[in-house]
């Protein structure tokens, strides 16, 4: 996938590629370089499964990661994670609703998701490896790691309630799933939130240098 020049997008996958690994960012591009239709649910379970599994290996990094972290770039990366993820809470909504309606139309939601959710980890993991704090950037991982897992729970719910009316369990079991990553997405969006003081607090820090 290109990327235009001096995107943000692109500006993240710098980052990830230099200071974390290569195949990190490459997991991300051929995600969104797929496209998944009714018979790849399994397959986008595994891909997010993938992106977990990548990220937690971030997560061991992050303590003996030495970089240059630099304000402007700390802000870029947090301001569009931020965007990506209140994408994704928009993408998810369509996913549920539409569960009532064809697979068709629910692998085209999962297809919009699976783009959205590859996103937000390049973007997460961009911004964790910019951040001073090492608790505060471990934070924001394991708010992903648990959005991610929801979602996983919430994909599967969908799939076994596509077409069934909305008295069916298996529907009203989608609606709890729904409630769980909803709950999860609003605490990550609340987090990002809090890091607005970090990125003020390093630009204070910077000047005060200057």
């Amino acid at each position: 996938m290109r990327q235009r020049k001096g995107s943000f997008s692109e500006e993240s996958f710098a980052i990830v590629s230099d200071r974390i690994s290569v195949s990190h960012s490459d997991s991300v591009k051929l995600i969104l370089e797929k496209t998944y239709s009714i018979s790849d649910f399994e397959e986008a379970t595994r891909d997010a499964e993938r992106l977990l599994s990548e990220l937690k290996q971030t997560l061991e990094t992050l303590k003996d990661s030495r970089i240059d972290r630099r304000p402007k770039q700390f802000g870029m990366c947090k301001e569009e994670l931020n965007n990506r993820v209140k994408q994704f809470v928009y993408d998810a909504k369509f996913l549920v609703s539409n569960a009532t309606q064809t697979k068709e139309k629910l692998a085209e939601n999962l297809n919009t998701c699976m783009h959205t959710l590859a996103k937000v980890f390049l973007h997460a993991q961009a911004t964790m490896i910019m951040m001073v704090a090492v608790h505060q950037a471990q934070q924001l991982g394991f708010e992903v790691i648990k959005v991610t897992n929801s979602f996983k729970s919430t994909v599967n719910a969908a799939q076994a309630a596509c077409g069934k009316p909305l008295s069916d369990p298996h529907m009203r079991y989608l609606m709890r799933q729904a409630t769980s990553l909803a709950t999860l997405l609003s605490s990550l969006l609340k987090h990002l939130k809090t890091l607005e003081q970090i990125r003020f607090i390093m630009s204070v820090c910077l000047f005060e240098i200057l």
